[in-house]
């Protein structure tokens, strides 16, 4: 449906090129997160050591799990999508040292599941195609996921969630207008840098 190769490759590789150099041996700040499709573990690669090491890391992130599709093999694991295993990375920033987060969404916040009944499908889709050890790490991923919204996560680090207005404009999991695209996302920003602001007003006040 999507070839995830080619936003690694032609747009994040070339059309909005990154910017590699800065993040070369970067273990604090830079973790790209893959799932690893035997284990069912979310995978932290960072430490990077040339561009074509994180455009490879990239490019596994973003593989979607499918027929046939067996990820990108790094080291000695198979690569997939990180959001399988760990769609919000909060355990990449613990084993970072974080101690705080600010976890942006970027849908309204009474668009977020409460329930884990959409998840059926694609918990079934991976362990037919993966083996169950997949289906349990996207199990955990999603209870984690929960957690977060709900502020309940019992993670030892503090998180502060923000969502975007619930007058905002509607987008849905396949929205492809970028008018709607663009505006979700400068929603969401501000939602980040507002939280960011209160938090560093509160500690300077302090």
């Amino acid at each position: 449906m999507v070839d995830t190769d080619y936003i690694a490759d032609a747009i994040i590789g070339k059309k909005r090129a990154i910017n590699a150099e800065n993040l070369l041996g970067d273990t604090a700040s830079f973790t790209v997160v893959t799932s690893n499709a035997k284990t069912g573990d979310p995978i932290f690669l960072s430490n990077f050591k040339n561009r074509g090491e994180i455009l490879n890391a990239l490019r596994a992130s973003l593989r979607v799990p499918g027929i046939r599709e067996t990820g990108v093999k790094i080291g000695e694991s198979m690569n997939l999508d990180g959001g399988i295993t760990s769609p919000i990375s909060i355990t990449s920033a613990i084993a970072a040292g974080a101690t705080h987060a600010v976890v942006v969404g970027t849908q309204r916040l009474g668009d977020y599941p409460t329930s884990r009944t959409d998840d059926t499908f694609e918990a079934k889709m991976l362990s037919a195609l993966y083996g169950r050890k997949l289906k349990n790490g996207f199990d955990r991923g999603q209870e984690l996921r929960s957690s977060i919204y709900v502020g309940n996560s019992n993670l030892p680090l503090h998180i502060e969630f923000v969502a975007r207005a619930s007058t905002s404009i509607y987008c849905s999991w396949h929205t492809i207008d970028k008018a709607i695209l663009k505006e979700v996302e400068s929603d969401a920003a501000c939602a980040g840098k507002d939280l960011v602001s209160k938090i560093t007003k509160s500690r300077n006040s302090i």
